[in-house]
């Protein structure tokens, strides 16, 4: 394979895109380089998250990152997207990046400064609505129906995205690759021009480098006390660990269904969402 692809992993936040790019980043082929709108020249210019940050395996391990460097972050004030891909495609020696930044904006302005996006490539990653509100609860965001919006806006302005583009593109449901991980590993490296590799699904084995992403995606590679200690110190804001794993507490089946049911009145009750959730190929029965 002689063509450099970048794909962009898109959806909302919290449908597993750090334990997809673990696997993904197991293949000889390719680099899950994380959430490159992380970095300090690009958080300073959009603003997508709630901070800037580096390398989420170091910064758990308390190391310095040889990819991730302080130079690298800062530097990214003064050059593109493009220049950052450069960099990286040296740094990982890997000719297919995955970038899970996740946000159509972001993807935007990379396009908007290439003349050619031959290379550029899209997984729309999606996780059921009432997974997702469930999510935004155990992080304590509290505006259920707003994050429904959030939820179908994130996606309608994907698929918009993608269309005016015309860029090759993926769906990849969050419950599918947990349900089989080969399979829907299979189905993007097919994507991608590339053989599957066995490996893929013992992405434990290897450090991820990879900038920002969920925490709570290193259990398993770090001890939960570890994790711990990081959340206690950083707090939620900028450690965004779902609380829930980082605690032994038996779940309260009663609560659940009754939560389960507030969350699929609200969707039900957003308008336009279950069109958007149909295009994503769930079933009404799913919720």
């Amino acid at each position: 394979m002689n063509q450099k692809i970048e794909c962009y992993i898109l959806g909302t936040a919290y449908t597993g895109s750090t334990i997809l790019g673990e696997a993904l980043n197991m293949h000889s082929k390719i680099a899950y380089v994380g959430e490159l709108s992380r970095a300090q020249g690009y958080y300073d210019l959009h603003r997508f998250y709630n901070s800037p940050d580096g390398c989420m395996y170091c910064h758990i391990d308390g190391k310095s990152c040889s990819i991730f460097t302080d130079n690298f972050l800062k530097g990214t004030n003064n050059y593109s997207p493009a220049e950052s891909y450069l960099r990286l495609r040296k740094a990982y020696n890997k000719p297919v990046l995955i970038d899970g930044s996740k946000h159509a904006r972001w993807l935007e302005h990379v396009l908007k400064q290439r003349e050619d996006i031959s290379g550029i490539r899209a997984i729309i990653l999606a996780k059921n609505p009432t997974s997702y509100l469930s999510s935004c609860s155990d992080r304590g965001i509290g505006n259920m129906e707003h994050e429904a919006t959030v939820w179908r806006d994130t996606y309608f302005n994907i698929f918009s995205l993608v269309n005016l583009y015309g860029l090759p593109t993926l769906v990849i449901r969050h419950e599918d690759f947990v349900a089989n991980p080969e399979k829907i590993l299979r189905k993007i490296t097919n994507f991608l021009n590339l053989k599957y590799e066995k490996r893929m699904v013992n992405s434990k084995k290897q450090p991820l480098h990879a900038i920002g992403g969920n925490p709570g995606a290193y259990i398993g590679t770090f001890d939960i006390d570890r994790i711990s200690i990081r959340n206690k110190k950083l707090g939620q804001k900028y450690f965004d660990v779902n609380p829930i794993r980082l605690t032994s507490k038996i779940i309260n089946t009663s609560k659940a269904k009754i939560m389960h049911a507030k969350y699929m009145k609200i969707i039900l009750e957003t308008p336009s969402l279950i069109d958007l959730y149909r295009q994503l190929g769930f079933n009404i029965k799913d919720l």
